[in-house]
């Protein structure tokens, strides 16, 4: 994984901060960074973006999102994968691309 998607994503799943007070324009950036990552789950389909939400975002475990979805722990594990997968894939595009749809 490229050095980029790794802290947008950490933006995304841990709310790690660039610094402690970010600048105007680390502001604008994470901003930026925030809406890709918005964007690429966005398009993910429901059972994945659900999935991936739950684990790197809510921080629930395999057998809690299993309980939540009405789905096997087997099912929550290969949507995740996928769902990581295709949201890697969307973010790189979106990085080359300088940003959103909405610039």
């Amino acid at each position: 994984m490229c050095r980029r998607f790794l802290l947008v994503w950490g933006l995304l799943c841990f709310g790690m901060s660039l610094s402690p007070a970010p600048t105007a324009e680390e502001a604008m950036v994470r901003a930026d960074e925030h809406a890709m990552v918005h964007e690429a789950l966005a398009e993910l389909p429901v059972a994945m973006r659900e999935v991936v939400t739950l684990r790197e975002i809510e921080g629930l475990g395999y057998r809690e999102i299993a309980e939540v979805t009405g789905t096997a722990v087997g099912t929550v594990m290969s949507r995740l994968a996928r769902g990581r997968k295709v949201l890697q894939s969307r973010l790189s595009q979106l990085m080359e691309r300088g940003g959103t749809h909405d610039h």
